[in-house]
């Protein structure tokens, strides 16, 4: 009878200590929260992610008291939504990492440089040998130089620069080649070229176009040359 008595005592208290300990899954749950905050943790979300790290480790104080208490029914699901929490931090913070170690996008490309100025060719005016008047064969040329100058180029300046062959002294064909350079510079005001845009000079000799000591190359060293000054 005694052990009989005994083995009932020692079932009821085996079965009072199974009662009172904490429900199944209990260990897992709680085991699981200290894993996800140690995850959380190694990413830094307590600093890339302080919000939301704050709320998780709100709930696992409150899970950890309650598990101190032994308050099972209480701390179980804390440490659950503990878990669920630190994932969320931890997400958070792998997501800001990544943001965080993205290169650098490639500085945008130069401007393009700006379009070349464009000069103007104009064909030089030729002059028959000791004379600066303008020949017959280059009024149209003339013309036309000086309509180009007033519409295709009206905000560009010129100098006007007289040239000579190599006959003559070179102060005669300095003042020859002035000479030249005001007869294209009259007929053009008189085309309706505004002064402001043109200049005078004579280079008497100094520039040969063409070396050759023949009739070709003495003509083409007797000329008017316009140079575009730009805007």
């Amino acid at each position: 009878m005694k052990r009989s008595i005994f083995v009932l005592l020692a079932v009821a208290a085996a079965f009072l200590l199974v009662a009172c300990g904490p429900p199944d899954g209990y260990d897992v749950a709680k085991q699981n929260a200290l894993d996800a905050q140690a995850g959380a943790s190694a990413q830094k979300a307590n600093e890339l992610c302080a919000t939301e790290w704050a709320a998780a480790e709100q709930t696992m104080k409150q899970a950890l008291e309650a598990d101190a208490a032994e308050d099972w029914d209480t701390a179980m699901p804390l440490f659950q939504n503990a878990k669920n929490l630190y994932d969320i931090a931890k997400i958070c913070a792998v997501k800001k990492a990544e943001e965080m170690n993205k290169p650098a996008p490639p500085p945008p490309p130069p401007p393009p440089p700006p379009p070349a100025a464009i000069k103007a060719s104009l064909d030089a005016i030729l002059f028959d040998y000791d004379k600066y008047a303008i020949r017959p064969d280059q009024l149209a040329k003339m013309k036309d130089t000086a309509a180009k100058i007033k519409e295709k180029f009206a905000d560009h300046k010129f100098q006007l620069l007289g040239w000579c062959d190599v006959r003559g002294t070179e102060e005669y064909n300095l003042a020859l080649g002035e000479r030249r350079a005001t007869t294209v510079y009259n007929f053009l005001l008189a085309s309706g070229v505004d002064k402001a845009k043109l200049e005078k000079k004579s280079g008497g000799e100094t520039k040969k176009f063409n070396a050759a000591e023949t009739e070709a190359g003495y003509q083409a060293n007797r000329i008017v040359e316009f140079v575009d000054l730009g805007k």
